[in-house]
């Protein structure tokens, strides 16, 4: 069987290859504002995955890291704390549905 399982080194470096500079930046800075606000490794990780997601299908469709996030990083880390880190994957979400909404309606 050919098939090998990449480590998740490797997934993070072939994605941040399709990222533009301004997206790994904005996202190590998030990285950064969300471990200062003494936020859990575990749940950085699964938002920055997330986040890394959302940006690479945002600048496939010609969108700006500010379009997706907004233009600070600190900015929306502290907006992210002060709701609540447990809720920070339901926000993700509507972030998500919210963006790809307002594409839809360019798009009509």
């Amino acid at each position: 069987m050919d098939h090998v399982d990449k480590s998740n080194a490797e997934r993070e470096g072939e994605a941040q290859v399709m990222l533009s500079t301004e997206a790994q930046n904005f996202l190590l800075n998030m990285r950064i504002f969300l471990a200062a606000k003494g936020v859990k490794e575990s749940d950085i990780e699964s938002f920055l995955e997330d986040a890394e997601l959302h940006l690479i299908e945002g600048e496939n469709d010609g969108k700006s890291v500010e379009d997706i996030f907004g233009s600070s990083p600190k900015v929306y880390v502290n907006e992210l704390v002060r709701i609540g880190v447990i809720k920070l994957a339901i926000l993700f979400v509507l972030v998500m549905i919210h963006t790809k909404l307002e594409t839809r309606k360019v798009n009509i």
